[in-house]
């Protein structure tokens, strides 16, 4: 007041001393009302207003909204204004300070509180917006990067794919899940604020793949790039086939096995591809013992040996087995112990995976395939009501109602196979039958490995799911997202089992106690010799000359049990030749 009045007096500007008292204040309604506003001087007001940025968002706003109201009534009354220099000015400003308050507007949606940080919305306010989502894809900022894919998604559209290449490969692709390119048939453009038809699907795919390389090229986090993968195949939902995107999938779920479950640490996407078919086979069991070599067999290259096709991965496995025979021929008879008709044909099971650990399966239990759906695949494993659907059994409503629910259900998802979850064996019998469960009919409880099915007719049946069904009784863990029906036996065809059992112990080149038992032990898991088992009528004759073989493989092993009485040791095919 004092400075006031002696200016007053001697006919001094007053500017000097608002813009004194301003400049020593904090930023409020008050403090630009008493010092800000009564400044004659309006360059340097509205200048001001461009120039400084308080620690609070509310000072801020305020003082971005009187900037932008200073340069519309200076705009408006263009009289006053001595040139076009001054024009541009005011109007530069005018942009800053509306830029500068839609960024306030974002500054609230990407960080809660009202403390602010000048030097980064500035610097957010000088960039153009493309800049700025390339720094927060750098720094891991996902919200704040979906934030402003939803204010500013025609202009980023263009480089959306160079924007997430910019976040860093040690990020989890499940962070930044919402920013990843989406597409599904029957949606068109769809919802504006997500990222549904942002690039072409063709762009989209060709991105996933090439960046779930550079993930696994760059890092070695072959999780990370799988998740990349597996999200991809989710979130791009068109009836185009895919290869390339499920063939990447499929190597690098191989490779997570064998990196994570199986220590292979130092193996990468380069040096897998370079190997053989068998060469990688041999990979799942390397470190394999006689009491896992069956499990690793099953569990771990399984799903390698279901990707090549029943045909060819069949044929690998065969020829796997008569190799290594040759020097194991005990893990060879554990394989045939395994495979007989008291072991269960599919089994299911589930697994919580987290960060970085293997897939360790919980709970396995039998599992029993329908007749009156699409033929049984040897191994589906995936997200759980993704490529696994789980549905309940349903005690209260008939099953063949419950059939046209599944169905439903499978149409509308890309899963592989439905499982239905039932509490009991009977629940199970009727899934297969689909006849309801009488209270009164068998006893609960009972095993139905062995039960034979009844013919169901089909005719009088509606829609069906067009995918594989199975029943399992188990209870799901809860929290586990993972899910896996697969082949139990790894030889499950009598013409198959006998003719591999031949080829294993006629190509065994050693003869001792622990090979003269593993034959043995092969030779009494052989199923015997009855058509009956056959699943296809025309393998019978070959069945029927695979069982003459069987039969000179007995005499064969018992020559052998007498030379080895004289400390004389000769190989099977000796006797063959």
């Amino acid at each position: 007041p004092a400075a006031l009045q002696v200016a007053t007096e001697h006919g001094l500007s007053v500017d000097s001393v608002y813009k004194k008292q301003w400049e020593h204040s904090n930023v409020t309604e008050e403090s630009i009302q008493d010092f800000l506003a009564k400044v004659s001087d309006r360059h340097w007001v509205i200048e001001e207003c461009c120039s400084r940025l308080p620690r609070s968002r509310e000072g801020a706003r305020v003082l971005s909204k009187y900037g932008i109201e200073r340069c519309s009534a200076a705009l408006a009354d263009s009289s006053e204004l001595d040139d076009t220099e001054q024009i541009a000015f005011i109007e530069k400003c005018s942009e800053v300070l509306r830029r500068r308050m839609d960024w306030l507007e974002i500054y609230d949606l990407i960080y809660p509180g009202d403390t602010l940080d000048p030097a980064r919305l500035k610097w957010f306010c000088e960039s153009d917006n493309t800049q700025v989502a390339r720094l927060l894809a750098l720094e891991e900022e996902c919200h704040a990067l979906f934030v402003l894919l939803k204010r500013y998604r025609d202009e980023l559209a263009p480089t959306w794919l160079e924007i997430l290449d910019c976040i860093p490969e040690t990020c989890r692709p499940r962070q930044y899940e919402q920013l990843l390119p989406s597409f599904h048939e029957d949606g068109g453009v769809g919802d504006k604020n997500d990222t549904e038809g942002l690039v072409a699907v063709e762009e989209a795919v060709a991105w996933y793949v090439r960046r779930g390389k550079q993930i696994e090229g760059r890092t070695g986090l072959v999780d990370n790039a799988l998740e990349l993968l597996e999200l991809g195949e989710q979130r791009l939902r068109t009836t185009a086939s895919m290869p390339a995107l499920s063939e990447l999938r499929a190597d690098l779920s191989h490779l997570y096995m064998l990196v994570y479950e199986c220590g292979m640490e130092d193996l990468t996407l380069e040096t897998w591809h370079a190997k053989t078919l068998m060469n990688r086979l041999c990979c799942f069991t390397d470190k394999s013992t006689t009491a896992t070599f069956v499990s690793n067999l099953r569990d771990r290259a399984g799903p390698y040996l279901a990707a090549l096709g029943s045909a060819k991965g069949e044929a690998l496995l065969h020829d796997y087995l008569a190799d290594i025979a040759s020097s194991r021929l005990d893990w060879c008879a554990e394989v045939f112990k395994g495979s007989t008709i008291a072991e269960p044909l599919y089994t299911f099971a589930t697994s919580n995976p987290t960060g970085s650990a293997g897939r360790e399966w919980k709970r396995v239990v039998p599992a029993r395939y329908v007749s009156w759906a699409p033929g049984p695949p040897d191994n589906v494993q995936g997200q759980i009501n993704d490529d696994v659907l789980l549905v309940e059994f349903e005690q209260d409503l008939p099953v063949r109602e419950q059939v046209v629910l599944w169905a439903g259900s499978a149409a509308g998802s890309r899963a592989q196979v439905v499982v239905v979850i039932c509490n009991n064996d009977k629940e199970l019998q009727a899934v297969l039958t689909l006849h309801d469960p009488s209270p009164n009919g068998a006893k609960e409880g009972g095993d139905t490995k062995g039960t034979a099915v009844d013919k169901v007719d089909t005719e009088i049946l509606g829609p069906r799911p067009k995918v594989p069904v199975c029943a399992v009784a188990v209870e799901v863990l809860a929290g586990h997202t993972r899910a896996r029906v697969c082949r139990h036996r790894v030889l499950h065809d009598p013409v198959t089992m006998v003719d591999v059992a031949l080829r294993c112990v006629y190509a065994c080149l050693t003869v001792d106690d622990m090979t003269a038992k593993a034959m043995g032990d092969i030779y009494c898991t052989l199923p015997k010799r009855d058509s009956s088992l056959l699943v296809k009528e025309a393998d019978a004759k070959r069945y029927e000359e695979l069982q003459d073989r069987a039969d000179r493989f007995d005499k064969h092993l018992i020559a052998i049990e007498i030379l080895q009485k004289y400390k004389l040791h000769k190989p099977l095919a000796f006797f063959e030749s």
